[in-house]
């Protein structure tokens, strides 16, 4: 008999809902269009979605700095199998696949929120 996989959204809540996020808000997240190391673990970030936050520069426009913490270090110790860890970045990818972006989850609505704007490293923020 399978098991019965639990809905996206369910997995979605879980691992935006226990996100740690200093200065509290929601978890954005990112992917970098440069190589970088996260720094929780020390190890290459490439390709690997990166935790964020959106900024405003002075002249008002959103912008998406890039934090050095890998996203994937929110649902690893919450329990998630490696199928379902899987599914929640196949999900998020689906709507950030590039640079420019960055997503958070909302969820009320249950639905990720997309935000487009440049990004910036951390350390220029």
């Amino acid at each position: 008999m399978p098991l019965r996989q639990r809905p996206i959204g369910t997995l979605l809540d879980l691992v935006f809902g226990n996100a740690r996020v200093p200065g509290g808000g929601p978890r954005w997240i990112t992917l970098p269009p440069w190589p970088w190391f996260c720094h929780y673990c020390d190890t290459g970030g490439g390709g690997d979605f990166a935790a964020a936050r959106l900024d405003r520069t002075r002249l008002g426009r959103r912008r998406i700095v890039c934090q050095p913490y890998e996203w994937r270090h929110d649902f690893q110790d919450i329990g998630l199998t490696l199928d379902e860890q899987d599914r929640v970045q196949a999900a998020v990818r689906h709507h950030v696949s590039g640079p420019g972006a960055a997503a958070t989850w909302d969820a009320q609505r249950q639905k990720l929120q997309v935000v487009r704007a440049p990004q910036i490293d951390w350390r220029r923020a």
